[in-house]
């Protein structure tokens, strides 16, 4: 998983500290690079929703809905990652 989730960070240019920002669950934050990478994950069908939801220390409900989020996001613009900064507050 780590090697995924590394990949899809180069190939998107995100930044490590959005990356570990991301992997620290804060109820009422909004996640905006976290869904489209969980929609990442699952399209290349090489791990499992519980097993995504493991690493980000969600819920499988979470990501199931991250998921849906994310191919939305996705497909709205194709490149939504390109984020430098952590402030991902509401």
């Amino acid at each position: 998983m780590e090697e995924d989730v590394e990949r899809i960070r180069t190939v998107w240019d995100i930044s490590e500290d959005v990356m570990a920002e991301i992997r620290r669950p804060i109820r009422g934050r909004e996640r905006p690079v976290r869904d489209p990478v969980i929609h990442a994950l699952r399209q290349e069908r090489r791990h499992s929703l519980q097993e995504i939801a493991d690493y980000f220390q969600v819920r499988y409900a979470a990501v199931v809905n991250g998921r849906k989020r994310g191919a939305a996001c996705v497909a709205r613009n194709p490149r939504p990652h390109r984020r430098r900064a952590a402030s991902n507050d509401k």
